[in-house]
């Protein structure tokens, strides 16, 4: 299957990409270290509190990170021009792009409106966003997309409209057939993909002869204008020429110009993905050239002289790459945005162009483990640094710790101790220069960081211990939360006891996603997930959530559990997991020490709680525990990182995040959807730079006795079925031995219900069919039996 690439062009002004949301469901997702950009506020990034900068950060954000390490932070001028442009990607204005019609289309469809009606008032199909309306183009396997018309094309009718009306009248014919032509002009600017639809080009008749020489004039210019969007750009550039000769068109003086972005459309998007016609584009930047030379068009100097930079980015994309770089290092943020625009694309389509050479898949910003295919003895020392920052493996820490020693500098020290790794031999050399660096300086968070996780990895425990400990009592003010939360992952991994381990596991979040997009994040504390909890109570990340599911034995949780020093919200987790991991592990002393503790946290289980408590048998009490479980679809075996489950304990979880699932003979699982979350969470980037195989240590706190319980633990709840199975077990086994008891038929109903809403496999409608069969047949008139219409098959 051929690969199917999109690339956004970004319009005469390198326009950013469109606004995409993933399909649902979304629940919220918290953020503790973010992967692609600094947490908010922005602005004091920009101001040069870095904190940590990850190499995943989009490279808009390094090149800021390069420039406050190198010593030339961005003035307050290029702050403020920063920020107005500013997302995580530097690809929308301040906030989330509205997905709501723009003004420049409201203001069109409002004015015909006025003159033609308020049913006439239609909206330019297709999807568009602040930028434009967008247009695609499908060839040879490859799929390109491209902004067709821009603001300014609106805006430019509902002036011309203004003014025609104004001459003419707005009942007139004139202006009645100059609409009718515009609208068959913005026709062409996205696709049509109703099959039943017209299909294109849409392009208007031939003005009427005796119409005013104006409106012949306008003519001309809509019918070049609408080849134009239809991609016709041969076309287009003929007819632009034609007015460019025409002293009597008021768009004489504009065509020129135009002229050159026909070329260079026809340049760049009538071509295989991922090229340029240079003919075209020496011909559109001869065209432009051309333009600028002529005084006369002294206003459209600065829109020649942004599409000649445009044409150079394609021409010649490594020499502009250099200029632009040396032009982003000047304190001038005259044409910052811009700059900083084309820097970043072309960085990017540069790099991707020669990932997809060599075969690589990976075409996002991680360079992956092939560190040389980007010669950076060809780039500029600023792009040398960001690709050198992001890239992996051997060949990146050589070039960094070479780059160090060649310059002594700041930032290249910082990148060679993000990259070193023990027990690499240059690490003590880098451990003395990193221990230099000053509390005032903008690279000390991050060089502080690296060095403590480097005299960790190299047995130098005390000394790191010490030094976070002094990093983490820093004012809060100093510590971005990323960078904080990232600290205390650190001093958690290196915790002696489990005092030390309970002080740093909780942390709070940064930002909250509903969508996995860290794009769209909102800050935590202003988010309706925070606002359900104690302000500033911490969570977990994913790192603290695998120690307690995978390496803590039942002793320890439960000790954890009792902590009052942790957020009620974790103690309530944990006590949880615990007390069902003791009864499916048959535990009756914790899972008996555990209810007193359980029934404070969730007061809600007290009576299930209770007769659990009072059950005298093996039976009863294993029948109890089911019966209380069925009560409770939040209750599972796994710790939770993040929010975790949001819907009440005793409710259905309407995405299927009800009870547990089989763990599975290889300790972990995947699942999302109509599964309850991972059990064996990963600390994936950036707490991948403290657990590079994806799974955390054994605790140095735990003795030997410790650990081989928690092994022996987690390799009984390897063979526990899932929830809808070892409950229905329970259920079935009670229930044909004690049929009169009298919570039976609901526990059969509950197992039914278990089966649809939990996480069922295959075995899981043999219960279903068991527990429906006999509710039916022992218990006819039971209220629960009417309730109970189906049994559920296999889900998988």
């Amino acid at each position: 299957m051929r690969r199917i690439l999109a690339l956004l062009l970004a319009g005469l002004l390198l326009l950013p990409p469109a606004v995409t949301l993933a399909c649902g469901p979304f629940w919220p997702e918290a953020i503790f270290t973010f992967q692609s950009r600094p947490n908010d506020p922005i602005a004091d990034y920009a101001r040069g509190k870095l904190g940590i900068p990850q190499p995943s950060y989009a490279r808009a954000y390094l090149f800021v990170a390069y420039r406050t390490l190198s010593g030339r932070p961005l003035s307050p001028e290029e702050q403020r021009i920063f920020l107005e442009s500013w997302d995580p990607a530097l690809a929308a204005p301040t906030g989330n792009a509205p997905l709501s019609e723009p003004n420049w289309i409201k203001a069109w469809a409002d004015k015909r409106a006025t003159l033609l009606g308020p049913e006439a008032g239609k909206k330019t199909p297709g999807w568009h966003d602040p930028y434009g309306i967008h247009r695609w183009r499908v060839s040879d396997g490859s799929s390109v997309g491209f902004y067709n018309c821009l603001p300014d094309a609106f805006h430019t009718a509902v002036s011309t409209l203004e003014k025609r009306t104004e001459q003419f009248g707005a009942t007139s014919s004139a202006v009645r057939d100059w609409l009718a032509a515009q609208d068959l002009v913005f026709q062409n600017c996205a696709d049509v993909f109703d099959p039943q639809a017209p299909k294109g080009p849409f392009i208007p008749p031939e003005a009427p002869s005796d119409a005013p020489p104006i409106i012949r004039a306008d003519r001309a210019y809509q019918t070049a204008a609408a080849y134009f969007y239809a991609g016709e750009f041969s076309d287009a550039a003929t007819r632009f020429a034609q007015i460019a000769k025409d002293s009597s068109s008021p768009w004489q003086k504009i065509a020129p110009l135009l002229v050159g972005r026909a070329l260079l459309r026809q340049a760049t998007v009538n071509t295989e993905f991922g090229k340029a016609d240079p003919e075209a584009l020496a011909k559109a930047e001869a065209q432009f050239l051309n333009v600028l030379a002529d005084p006369g068009d002294a206003e459209l100097h600065a829109s020649a002289e942004r599409l000649i930079a445009y044409v150079e980015l394609r021409l010649h994309p490594e020499q502009r790459l250099r200029e632009l770089a040396a032009d982003l290092l000047k304190p001038d943020g005259t044409h910052l945005r811009q700059n900083l625009l084309d820097y970043t694309y072309l960085l990017d389509r540069i790099t991707m162009l020669r990932q997809l050479a060599e075969g690589a898949e990976n075409t996002g910003t991680q360079l992956g483990d092939r560190f040389q295919q980007l010669p950076s003895a060809r780039f500029d020392e600023m792009t040398d640094w960001i690709l050198t920052f992001q890239a992996v493996g051997r060949g990146a820490l050589e070039h960094a710790s070479s780059q160090w020693h060649q310059t002594s500098s700041l930032p290249w020290l910082v990148a060679a101790l993000a990259k070193a790794r023990a027990p690499d031999p240059g690490i003590p050399a880098l451990l003395a220069e990193a221990a230099r660096v000053r509390p005032d300086s903008p690279g000390f968070v991050l060089a502080a960081f690296h060095r403590f996780r480097l005299l960790a990895e190299t047995g130098g425990l005390e000394e790191a211990r010490a030094g976070l400990d002094e990093l983490l009592a820093r004012p809060q003010a100093e510590l971005p939360r990323t960078a904080l939360n990232l600290s205390q992952a650190l001093r958690m991994k290196l915790a002696r006891n489990l005092d030390e381990f309970l002080s740093h596991a909780p942390r709070v979040p940064a930002g909250v996603t509903y969508g996995g997009s860290e794009r769209y994040a909102e800050p935590w504390a202003t988010s309706e997930s925070a606002k359900k909890l104690t302000p500033g109570a911490g969570l977990l990340d994913a790192d603290a959530a695998q120690l307690l599911t995978r390496r803590m034995p039942l002793g320890i949780l439960v000790r954890v559990a009792k902590a009052q020093e942790l957020p009620a919200r974790i103690r309530r987790e944990v006590a949880l997991a615990s007390w069902a991991r003791a009864v499916l592990l048959k535990n009756d002393r914790v899972s008996t020490e555990l209810v007193p503790t359980l029934e404070s946290l969730a007061p809600e289980m007290k009576p299930d709680l209770e007769s659990f408590a009072e059950a005298k048998t093996n039976d009863a009490w294993s029948f109890a525990a089911a019966y209380a479980l069925l009560h409770f679809p939040g209750a599972h075996l796994d710790i939770r990182a993040g929010v975790g489950r949001e819907t009440p304990l005793d409710r259905i979880d309407s995405l299927g995040d009800n009870w547990w699932c089989a763990i599975g003979p290889e300790g972990d699982r995947s699942s999302w959807w109509l599964v309850n979350p991972v059990v064996a969470v990963r600390p994936d980037a950036p707490l991948g730079i403290l657990y590079p195989t994806g799974q955390v240590d054994v605790p140095v706190f735990l003795n030997a006795s410790q650990q081989a319980e928690a092994e022996a633990e987690w390799k009984g709840l390897l063979s526990v079925p899932t929830g809808p199975n070892a409950l229905g077990s329970a259920v079935l086994g009670w229930a044909k031995q004690h049929p009169d008891d009298p919570r039976v038929p609901e526990s059969l109903h509950r197992v039914v219900g278990a089966t649809r809403y939990g996480c069922a496999d295959k075995q899981s409608g043999e219960f279903s069919r068991a527990a429906f069969e006999l509710l039916h047949k022992r218990y006819p008139t039971s209220d629960w039996t009417k309730k109970t219409k189906y049994w559920y098959g296999s889900q998988r």
